[in-house]
C-alpha cells in the first residue's frame, strides 16, 4: 500500500479557520489481487476536520475489536486512538459551527444591505 498526501495549509477564512487543501493517494498494487487507486480531495477545514474524525473513530473501533481485547500492548494505543477521536469530533462540530455563523452573518450582511 502507498499512500501519499498533498496539504496546503493557508491563511485564515471568513470561518476563522485556516484555509486547507488536502489530497489523499492511495495505491495498492499486487501480484495475485487486483490493483486499485483512488484518491479524495478536501478543500475547507470542515471537511478535514471530518475526515480525521472519521479515521480515527474507525481506528479506535478497530482496535476495541475482540482480536485486541486482551493485549494489554494495545491498551494505551485505544485511549489514544479514543482521545484523539473525542477531539477529532469536538474539532469538527467547533469547524461546522463556525462556518454556519460566519455564512450567516454574511447573509445577514447582505440582507441588511438592501
Amino acid at each position: 500500500m502507498t499512500l501519499a498526501l498533498d496539504a496546503v495549509i493557508g491563511p485564515r477564512d471568513l470561518t476563522g479557520w485556516p484555509a486547507v487543501w488536502l489530497t489523499v493517494f492511495e495505491q495498492e498494487s499486487a501480484r495475485r489481487r487486483c490493483s486499485w487507486g483512488r484518491h479524495n480531495r478536501y478543500r475547507t477545514s470542515q471537511e478535514v476536520m471530518g475526515l480525521t474524525a472519521r479515521e480515527t473513530t474507525a481506528e479506535h473501533v478497530s482496535l476495541s475489536s475482540v482480536l485486541y481485547r486482551r493485549s494489554p500492548d494495545i491498551a494505551s494505543l485505544r485511549r489514544l486512538a479514543r482521545d484523539t477521536s473525542v477531539w477529532a469530533q469536538r474539532a469538527h462540530s467547533q469547524a461546522r459551527a463556525d462556518f454556519t455563523a460566519a455564512h450567516a452573518a454574511r447573509a445577514r450582511a447582505c440582507i441588511t444591505r438592501r
